[in-house]
């Protein structure tokens, strides 16, 4: 079984996007193509129809965007049916150059971030649960609370990144493991010195075997 790691990092303005997209995600390949026909489904639903039909597509950028949210605020909350057909008929109107109205503006804005909370939780930590306390914060409303914050996984990403772009030179795709093995290790041992890592590293090399062949890329192809 292989895992696809999916990682995005938005730089962008806030007067556009009022919340910073930054995170990331494996999926099993096995779990991939239910995946996306979850995600095809809950398309349907939030707004009535496929968006590439339209030319249009799925973006964080757009989802979030704080147009959306503003339109979204302009009326009630529609119902699904009424929400679906308001939605379509913006799509449509895009296709032909026309001007949306007030309620398919609100429709799209309610479905929007109705669509991105529903890819959350088709990407929740389902499973865990057993080994793993599992907590969620919205930066909508705060960025800690108690001991509930992303600040350490951002620091991790940091240090990750310096270590690409100032460490090494050049990092081929099939070492990318053995680069995160290396970052995880010294994150989880911050109070040793470079000499405590060194040690510890070494005690766990007994009994293991790395041929150069192995080190300097895959096996070649029989």
């Amino acid at each position: 079984m292989a895992w696809l790691l999916f990682m995005d990092e938005s730089g962008h303005s806030h007067k556009e996007l009022p919340y910073e997209v930054r995170g990331g995600f494996a999926l099993a390949d096995t779990h991939l193509w239910p995946f996306v026909q979850d995600a095809l489904r809950l398309e349907l639903s939030c707004f009535g129809a496929r968006l590439a039909d339209y030319k249009s597509e799925i973006k964080g950028m757009k989802l979030l965007s704080q147009d959306r949210f503003t339109h979204a605020q302009q009326m009630a909350e529609f119902e699904a049916r009424k929400r679906q057909q308001l939605c379509r008929a913006l799509l449509q109107a895009g296709l032909e150059k026309r001007p949306p109205t007030r309620e398919q503006l609100t429709s799209y804005g309610q479905a929007s971030p109705r669509m991105a909370d529903g890819i959350f939780d088709l990407l929740s930590y389902e499973g865990l649960n057993s080994d793993y306390v599992h907590q969620a914060i919205d930066h909508a409303e705060c960025y800690v609370k108690g001991n509930v914050h992303t600040n350490g996984l951002e620091n991790f990403w940091c240090l990750l990144k310096r270590c690409f772009k100032g460490t090494y030179v050049s990092v081929e795709p099939f070492h990318l493991f053995r680069y995160l093995d290396e970052e995880v290790f010294r994150f989880n041992n911050p109070k040793d010195n470079d000499g405590g890592r060194y040690l510890k590293a070494v005690g766990g090399i007994a009994g293991r075997r790395l041929t150069y062949r192995q080190l300097i890329g895959p096996a070649p192809a029989t």
